[in-house]
């Protein structure tokens, strides 16, 4: 019960892009968002705590090989 209202709660908040829990009943919260709001916000609710706080990480991009320029067309001989 307190899953669905936390993230109910957390996805209100303004900012917020993705809200996530996991195994170990952790929820993640993504986005342009005050952590001390959101924890007052979701203290409410159940015990709240901040792990970690910092930019949002990237994806990982994979990388491309130089692409060789085409090779000239010839033309068939007439």
């Amino acid at each position: 019960m307190h899953r669905q209202k936390g993230m109910k709660m957390a996805s209100g908040l303004s900012g917020v892009e993705s809200v996530a829990i996991d195994k170990d009943q952790k929820l993640t919260v993504i986005g342009d968002v005050d952590p001390v709001k959101a924890a007052q916000k979701l203290g409410k609710l159940c015990h709240t705590e901040i792990v970690s706080v910092g930019p949002a990480k990237e994806p990982e991009k994979k990388k491309e090989e130089p692409k060789k320029p085409p090779e000239p067309k010839k033309d068939p001989p007439k």
